[in-house]
């Protein structure tokens, strides 16, 4: 995607650089800013605002940078400008943002919650004890066997344990592997949204 983009920009046309290079910011900021800790400053959040708004607001359009037709430019209209094809597609724009800010936090090393020697829900208390093999739970002996050691493979694999004791408890029938990508979507959703504090 961003590659047919570039190859449109670098024949000499300074309009179209200047809408590569818009588009390319903008794509940084929606990338770069999502996690909280990179925004330690009010003009970052206003950053990340505005990119989410240019890609995904369909009011929204830049006042001070006119298309072709003397007209504020828009999402569209600067895809339509750079590319010079009036069919944009936006939805695959929207889908390779997406996939592009997913793909950059997705592996990265984050601490996020601390993994506590007991888990209490719902009036169970659970010890948590360290171990070296697979992350395991001993439902009779109220025990979440897991690696406690910081890291961001450890603390997801807590929360899917954690997953575990809430459905097992709230008696709610699930597949393991069901269970396992609530356990991480929950943690991502956690992690990318800095709700933990320590």
């Amino acid at each position: 995607m961003l590659s047919d983009l570039e190859a449109v920009v670098f024949n000499g046309d300074d309009y179209k650089t200047l809408l590569y290079q818009i588009f390319r910011h903008a794509l940084d900021d929606y990338v770069k800013l999502q996690h909280p800790r990179s925004r330690s400053r009010a003009y970052l959040q206003e950053a990340l605002d505005a990119a989410v708004d240019m890609f995904f607001d369909s009011d929204y359009a830049m006042l001070y940078i006119m298309d072709s037709s003397g007209e504020p430019l828009t999402l569209k209209t600067l895809i339509q400008e750079l590319i010079d094809d009036d069919t944009v597609d936006l939805t695959k724009i929207k889908e390779y943002v997406v996939s592009e800010a997913y793909t950059y936090w997705e592996n990265r090393e984050m601490n996020t919650l601390f993994i506590p020697d007991s888990f209490v829900f719902q009036g169970h208390v659970y010890s948590v004890f360290q171990t070296e093999d697979e992350p395991r739970i001993d439902f009779d002996d109220k025990i979440l066997y897991t690696q406690k050691e910081d890291s961001t493979e450890n603390q997801e694999k807590f929360m899917q344990l954690i997953a575990q004791v809430i459905f097992y408890h709230e008696d709610i029938p699930m597949a393991g592997q069901k269970l396992d990508r609530i356990g991480k979507g929950i943690f991502q959703a956690l992690r990318m949204n800095s709700c933990f504090v320590r």
